[in-house]
């Protein structure tokens, strides 16, 4: 009888254990499914080239991250896949569907009009602030359709701490504008949204740097003529210098030199995926 009820104890203890061990194994594998990391590569569409700085958010929630320096992503998720928006200054926003353990590679297509990417709250004036990198190019085989004198404008008009100029170094020492481009800083003191500014066609700020101003416009699928008052100039006479598009050729600028003052105003007729920079120094 003591032998039979020792028995019975021991068995009782092992069923426990059994259904104590299968429950805490069943938790934690409930645990790891209820949240767990995805991962990625982003790449351009175009060249397969990574993009570092994207935005990946999963849709409908305020979770989300951004690529590094090599195109790379790793995000937490409840359960085991999600939705996620896929978004890049100058790109197509896109959605995909990521799965938990299984990593994607994100081909994103450029925008057809990068300035859908170029929001302007207000009219008003911004102070010091920055983003991930500003990326400009003269060479003609990367223009796709766009000017010289918007693709130096990108690096005014797209607050960066850090100014990428893609292409041989050779190339710009060549250029007219060299003067101008070594001047462009990487930390503004003083943005101003100017008025013939318009959210998808038009994006036109001034932006000072101690007491150098420059004037840059990134204009969108239309051709459109711009006047802009230098109202904001201080007082005294500055040189300015204007680099504008040239009607019949994306890989070249038009230079010109004049000197302006305070109430003058500007006229710019820009072509479709044009733009213009615009140097102002106080003349001594």
């Amino acid at each position: 009888m003591g032998r039979c009820t020792a028995y019975s104890h021991q068995t009782f203890y092992l069923i426990l254990f059994t259904l104590f061990t299968g429950f805490l194994f069943s938790s934690l594998d409930s645990l790891a499914q209820a949240e767990g990391p995805i991962s990625g590569t982003v790449l351009d569409s175009a060249h397969h080239e990574v993009l570092a700085g994207v935005s990946v958010q999963i849709k409908g929630s305020r979770q989300g991250t951004s690529t590094d320096a090599k195109g790379r992503f790793t995000l937490d998720i409840p359960g085991d896949h999600v939705t996620l928006d896929i978004s890049f200054v100058g790109y197509r926003q896109i959605q995909i569907t990521a799965y938990k353990g299984k990593p994607v590679t994100v081909l994103l297509p450029l925008a057809e009009d990068t300035t859908q990417d170029v929001v302007v709250v207000a009219y008003g004036k911004q102070k010091k602030q920055s983003m991930v990198a500003s990326i400009t190019t003269i060479n003609p085989k990367e223009l796709r359709g766009y000017t010289w004198s918007r693709e130096l404008a990108q690096a005014i008009v797209f607050t960066s701490p850090f100014l990428c100029y893609a292409d041989n170094p050779t190339n710009y020492l060549k250029i007219s504008a060299l003067d101008v481009m070594k001047a462009i800083p990487s930390v503004w003191d003083e943005t101003i949204v100017l008025p013939g500014s318009d959210i998808g066609k038009c994006a036109a700020f001034a932006r000072r740097s101690g007491k150098t101003w420059f004037i840059a416009v990134i204009n969108g699928a239309d051709t459109t003529t711009l006047d802009m008052p230098l109202d904001f100039l201080g007082r005294g006479k500055y040189r300015m210098i204007q680099l504008g598009d040239v009607p019949d050729r994306d890989d070249a600028w038009q230079r010109d030199e004049k000197s302006a003052k305070r109430g003058d105003s500007v006229h710019l007729a820009l072509r479709r995926g044009g733009g213009c920079v615009i140097q102002l120094n106080p003349a001594r």
